[in-house]
């Protein structure tokens, strides 16, 4: 089962999004059993974190994000996690002004005990995650960063899904969302059509 997309920015190119998402699709065989969340079986899945670790991908993704950051006022990027953790790393290099703040999903009990990884946080701050879809892992890292005194102002994500809340839950929020598509999956779960690619309306 696949996707339609649909492109939310023109910053990219509708052939560097196609190959983007053909990278990261990923199909189960009938015969794997795999879950998700909820205990859920999973007949398909996006794995973006590995496509975006690939130089063709990451540099030009990277580029983007950090002019964007740039442009809304931002000094820093941040993360939760390790899914889009290559991406602030290469932002911040591209930048060369923009700093890279990684956070823990918890607290440990040795080493630095402390979830936000940084020397500091500034109060202008991005998001970033790889995929958006409920927006509870964002949600985690806007939290986080609040209570760190930082004012999350924006969220930057590759993919969002059509029929997720993440959208929603950042508008009630405050806090603007900015992804690169949009992914809206066919009715049919037997359809197995190459996505098409479609603009957003003027």
């Amino acid at each position: 089962m696949e996707h339609d997309i649909i492109l939310q920015t023109p910053l990219l190119s509708k052939e560097f999004i196609t190959d983007l998402y053909k990278a990261s699709y990923i199909e189960v065989p009938h015969f794997k059993q795999v879950f998700g969340p909820n205990n859920r079986r999973w007949h398909d899945y996006m794995d973006v974190k590995s496509a975006v670790m690939e130089p063709k991908f990451l540099i030009p993704i990277a580029k983007n994000f950090a002019a964007m950051a740039e442009n809304v006022g931002a000094k820093q990027v941040a993360t939760m996690g390790f899914g889009a953790a290559g991406v602030v790393g290469a932002i911040v290099q591209e930048s060369k002004k923009l700093g890279g703040v990684i956070m823990r999903d918890e607290k440990r009990d040795y080493g630095n005990t402390n979830p936000i990884l940084a020397r500091h946080v500034d109060e202008e701050i991005c998001v970033v995650d790889d995929i958006l879809n409920s927006g509870g892992s964002v949600m985690k890292a806007i939290t986080l960063l609040r209570t760190a005194g930082a004012k999350p102002i924006a969220v930057f994500t590759i993919f969002e899904f059509d029929k997720g809340r993440g959208r929603k839950v950042l508008e009630e929020e405050g806090i603007k969302l900015i992804s690169l598509a949009k992914l809206k999956r066919h009715n049919h779960k037997d359809d197995v059509r190459i996505p098409t690619l479609t603009t957003p309306q003027e």
